[in-house]
């Protein structure tokens, strides 16, 4: 895996999708509280029932989201670099709802809720960015549960 600098965080904070609505000053924030997490490929990241404060955004790799089914273990979608996982239970303060595995070599930034909360409630296109984002994958989630 890469080395992963400042820099590097910076450039992908002000490119990546889901943080394009927040201004300069918000990115700074951002920028300031990344905490860069490598894992090696095969390794969960988050694992459903454990209490989620936080949001992570794939920088480098790919993840792969599982839910427990009626059947076992059901794979409901594979994220990719400029995607992000972990919102529903940061926003709520709830456990986890699906477990997130690294297919690959996967360098993600881990954003704490303390970093996150306040820019829900100062940036209203990004609250909605995430929280439409966190439907839409319920309702996909439930697709395939239904399917299976």
């Amino acid at each position: 895996m890469t080395t992963w600098t400042s820099t590097d965080t910076d450039r992908f904070i002000k490119e990546v999708q889901l943080f394009e609505t927040l201004d300069e000053q918000a990115h700074m924030k951002l920028i300031q509280r990344a905490e860069v997490r490598n894992f090696p490929a095969g390794k969960a990241v988050i694992s459903r029932g454990e209490t989620g404060s936080s949001l992570f955004v794939v920088a480098q790799g790919e993840v792969r989201v599982t839910l427990e089914g009626p059947k076992g273990n059901l794979e409901v979608s594979t994220l990719k670099v400029g995607d992000f996982f972990g919102e529903i239970a940061m926003m709520t303060q709830a456990h986890r709802t699906a477990t997130v595995t690294t297919l690959t070599d996967t360098l993600l930034l881990e954003f704490a809720a303390a970093a996150i909360l306040p820019l829900l409630e100062q940036f209203p296109d990004f609250k909605k960015h995430i929280a439409r984002t966190g439907v839409q994958r319920s309702c996909e989630s439930l697709e395939k549960m239904i399917e299976d």
